[in-house]
């Protein structure tokens, strides 16, 4: 009697939690793993995507910057009427070509809202002369790269080279400084040139050689143009 009164009473509950048999674990468990095995798949993929534009984006910066070559991954969006200046913009970049008749003619990269600009600093080599005996690294900051105008006396034409120098030279030695620019424009037309004469040059500046017992404190200007008085 004990017996089917418990019977009875089991009979009673209901088992709201199902039973998992053996097939289904493993049915579960092989559906997790893939799961889990296609997010990382997904993650991967984005990681190597975002290493590669990474890498893209950094030969572009070095080449531009360092060998004023390229851009090689970016897009020409606009093209100038001053002898063919063309603009290209990048993944978070723009690169600017200057290609003028007759001005500047070097390569710039920064961000998209990097302007087309012309302008230069009007110097006389004396004031290049002052500003770097008092602080070269400041000044040697402050000019790389830059677009600069410079006046001076004509000391030296290489046209071998097709390179001018440009010259201050004081009596005590102490502002003694040349400015070397190699030309953009043909090589024949530096005959024309009379040392001793002052000439004005535009370039961009491209290096700096401190002054030694051998050489005077120079800087040197790639893509230039000259005329002289």
């Amino acid at each position: 009697m004990e017996n089917k009164k418990d019977e009875e009473i089991m009979e009673t509950y209901t088992f709201d939690e199902e039973v998992t048999t053996e097939p289904e674990k493993i049915e579960e468990y092989e559906f997790t793993k893939k799961k889990k095995n296609h997010s990382t798949l997904i993650l991967n993929i984005v990681f190597i995507v975002v290493l590669l534009l990474i890498t893209l984006v950094s030969i572009d910066i070095v080449m531009v910057q360092k060998y004023q070559k390229g851009p090689y991954f970016a897009i020409k969006v606009k093209e100038y009427k001053d002898g063919g200046t063309k603009e290209y913009l990048g993944l978070g970049y723009k690169v600017i070509k200057y290609n003028q008749k007759q001005g500047r003619r070097d390569t710039v990269i920064g961000t998209w809202g990097l302007k087309y600009n012309t302008s230069t600093y009007d110097l006389d080599v004396l004031d290049l002369a002052i500003e770097f005996n008092e602080d070269a690294t400041k000044a040697l900051k402050k000019y790389d790269s830059k677009f600069i105008r410079v006046s001076g006396v004509l000391t030296n034409v290489s046209v071998n080279e097709n390179k001018i120098t440009i010259s201050y030279n004081d009596e005590d030695g102490k502002y003694t400084y040349d400015v070397v620019c190699s030309m953009a424009s043909n090589k024949d037309k530096l005959n024309d040139f009379i040392t001793s004469i002052r000439i004005t040059a535009i370039g961009t500046v491209s290096d700096f050689l401190y002054g030694s017992p051998e050489n005077n404190p120079t800087l040197y200007l790639n893509d230039c143009f000259a005329e002289q008085q």
